[in-house]
C-alpha cells in the first residue's frame, strides 16, 4: 500500500503511517529468531513505563 493508502484504509495518522513498515520488519525479523508465531506488546510505552518506575520508585524513598 502507499502511504496515502495506509492512512486512510487504516486511519493512521501521518507519522503512523511512515514508520509502520520499517516497525512490521523488526517485529518479523524479533518473529522468526524468536522462532514464534506471537509477541506480545504492553499497552504501556517505554516513556509511560520509565515515569510509572521513577513515580514508584519515589514513593519507596528509594534513591
Amino acid at each position: 500500500m502507499t502511504f496515502e493508502e495506509r492512512i486512510l484504509n487504516y486511519k493512521l495518522n501521518p507519522y503512523r503511517a511512515d514508520v509502520i513498515i520499517p516497525a512490521l520488519k523488526i517485529y518479523l525479523t524479533a518473529s522468526k529468531l524468536c522462532k514464534t508465531n506471537e509477541i506480545h506488546v504492553p499497552k504501556l510505552g517505554l516513556v509511560d513505563g520509565i515515569v510509572h518506575h521513577l513515580y514508584m520508585k519515589s514513593l519507596s524513598g528509594t534513591p
